[in-house]
């Protein structure tokens, strides 16, 4: 990446094994918050603790790309969105990668919606 242009990074989140997902993925696009997304169809298995109980469930994973600037509207967009009380949505930094790429997601997120885009 040059020095002029914005950061970009990785958003992932997990979800249940359903639609939800894809659902704010293709929310997440028309808004413009995000470039684009990649949602893992083959459920991932998650273990955790909850409310003093181990848990073991199946769980699908997105990979979203966007600017750095825009990650706290994607995690508040998606935390809005998700069933879950403490959904895990997380931000990577991206430090290399193809400059077109890089640039096609400034791009992509250039005019984003700072509104709820399904109103």
């Amino acid at each position: 990446m040059s020095s002029g242009s914005p950061q970009a990074c990785e958003i992932v989140v997990t979800g249940p094994a359903d639609d939800t997902l894809q659902r704010i993925a293709g929310e997440l696009v028309a808004a413009r918050l995000i470039a684009c997304a990649n949602v893992l169809e083959s459920p991932v298995t998650s273990t955790y603790r909850w409310r003093g109980a181990v848990e073991v469930e199946p769980e699908k994973r997105m990979h979203m790309h966007t600017r750095l600037d825009l990650a706290g509207q994607v995690v508040a967009f998606v935390k809005e969105r998700h069933p879950y009380d403490v959904p895990n949505v997380i931000a990577i930094p991206l430090v290399a990668g193809n400059a077109d790429y890089l640039a096609w997601i400034d791009e992509e997120t250039r005019d984003a919606d700072t509104g709820d885009a399904t109103s």
